[in-house]
């Protein structure tokens, strides 16, 4: 484990400790809220950890991840100089042999 993500882990247990059990994912979140200099001193390193194990907390007691689903994209094609967008295909789309 690293250093960053250690120090993460440490202090979110710390702010959290007088928190009950129950505590609402709004009262969770003010708690954690602006207080992550120490564990990161701003450092690239510190700041991701921080974040990623604040939203891993949250997740534990209700936070829901949100998931982007991306339904086309564009990409610039070389051989007619122009952007091209694509439709990605839907989840049931990919393998329509596999339903049958």
């Amino acid at each position: 484990m690293s250093y960053w993500r250690e120090r993460a882990r440490s202090l979110i247990a710390e702010l959290v400790k007088d928190l009950p059990e129950d505590a609402t994912l709004d009262a969770r979140k003010m708690a954690l809220k602006g207080k992550g200099w120490a564990a990161h001193q701003n450092t690239f390193w510190g700041r991701k950890m921080w974040g990623q194990e604040v939203r891993r907390h949250l997740e534990m007691h209700g936070a829901i991840r949100r998931v982007q689903t991306r339904t086309s994209f564009q990409r610039y094609s070389t051989i007619t100089g122009k952007v091209e967008t694509y439709q990605l295909p839907q989840t049931g789309d990919l393998f329509p042999e596999a339903r049958s």
